[in-house]
């Protein structure tokens, strides 16, 4: 079996790879670790983990995790959104397109270069992890608990969009879901929302998620 980890920007990234993404991979011969990035170390104190504010940060786990023979691929599970303030590297070249995808890719190849290491595959999710559950707003509504017309709302706004990928850094699904849920817990919600949802319909719903999948099922 292929061992691979993943480091993820917080704990409901974490909980995603280990309660959903993992169960998934397993059926391809696949096993998954995972860890959060650790953002702040101070001498004599536990390392504190989650939300990238700098890139650096990724870089240096990055490398320590590439430190490992035993690992086939280590990838990332971190919001595009966020990336600039983060200074991750190719954002003073990003392509003037309005195509989500093509600035995406070429931040992703532009972390490729920085780390420069055949087992690493860099993975942003567009535009963070929120779009995933946009795939289905009524599960989303289901767990907050709130009646028919935020699920409306949320509808609405996916579909102003060819995928929930695409909506946009400027205005994120997170914002856009606590302006009609101010309720909405990411940990838990998020997470038992794309439970129900399910690998499937998130794949067929989100291109960039999908390409990175395959990529890991056929390692």
């Amino acid at each position: 079996m292929k061992l691979i980890h993943v480091l993820v920007e917080g704990q409901t990234e974490n909980d995603f790879v280990r309660d959903i993404l993992q169960p998934h991979l397993r059926k391809f011969e696949i096993q998954v670790k995972s860890s959060i990035v650790k953002t702040k170390h101070l001498p004599g104190q536990a390392a504190h983990k989650g939300g990238v504010v700098s890139y650096n940060h990724v870089k240096r786990d990055l490398r320590k995790l590439l430190g490992s023979s035993n690992l086939e691929i280590v990838t990332t599970l971190i919001d595009f959104y966020g990336t600039e303030k983060a200074e991750f590297p190719g954002w003073d070249t990003l392509p003037s397109s309005s195509d989500c995808y093509i600035k995406v890719k070429h931040i992703e190849k532009a972390m490729q270069d920085d780390i420069s290491h055949r087992r690493f595959l860099p993975y942003l999710m567009l535009h963070e992890y929120e779009a995933m559950i946009m795939v289905q707003p009524e599960r989303i509504t289901y767990w907050a608990q709130v009646d028919s017309s935020a699920n409306r709302d949320l509808e609405s706004i996916r579909d102003s969009f060819h995928s929930p990928e695409e909506i946009n850094l400027t205005d994120p699904p997170s914002k856009r879901i606590l302006s009609v849920i101010p309720n909405y817990g990411k940990r838990d919600i998020g997470v038992f929302a794309a439970d129900d949802i399910g690998i499937p319909a998130i794949r067929e719903a989100c291109p960039h998620f999908n390409e990175w999948l395959t990529k890991l099922e056929s390692l």
